[in-house]
Parts: structure tokens; sequence; C-alpha cells
């Protein structure tokens, strides 16, 4: 289960209704394609979360590191590590905004 399936299980639960058996899901209302235009909006204006910080901060580590450098596991113990971690961070909020400004 990915990341963002787990965020979306634990904000939005599943529906169960009394009579029905527990492993089946039920909805109340049927949702429009303004809501679910809206949900998209919204999932894509959400902040990253830590483990996907650090997943843009190895991915810069192993991009940028030369060949005598430790592998990102063994790099990680270091304080630098916060440097990759700060840069991943503006990357991944520099590209939220570019997806979510308003264009002419």
């Amino acid at each position: 289960m990915s990341i963002v399936e787990q965020e979306a299980e634990k904000r939005y639960p599943d529906l169960v209704f009394p009579g029905y058996p527990r492993d089946q899901k039920h909805f109340q209302q049927v949702y429009t394609s303004d809501d679910l235009q809206e949900a998209y909006m919204q999932g894509a204006d959400r902040e990253p979360t830590d483990a996907e910080i650090e997943a843009a901060a190895r991915a810069l580590y192993e991009a940028w590191r030369p060949a005598s450098y430790p592998k990102w596991d063994q790099y990680k113990r270091c304080s630098r590590v916060e440097d990759y971690l700060a840069a991943a961070r503006v990357t991944l909020t520099a590209a939220r905004n570019k997806a979510t400004e308003e264009t002419e």
C-alpha cells in the first residue's frame, strides 16, 4: 500500500453501516465530478510526508555524490544529511507551488 493510500484510509475511513457485513464497503452518497476535482486539487496541495522528503533527499544525494563518498544509508548518520533534507523540502515545495499556481 502506498503512502498516499495509507494517508487516504486514515483521513477518510471506509463507512460500514449496521446490518451489513464489515468486509463490505458502503457509501452514503454519490460524489459529483466537482467533488472529485476538489479532492484531487486538495491532494495536490498537501504537505509532503517525512518519507517523501527523505526519498527526495536520498535521490539528490545519490545524484550529486562523488564516487568516493559513502552511500546514503551510511551518510544519513552524518549531521550534513539535514542539508539534503532541507534541499528536498525546498524542491518539493517549489514543485507543489507550481502545480497549484493560478495560470492566466
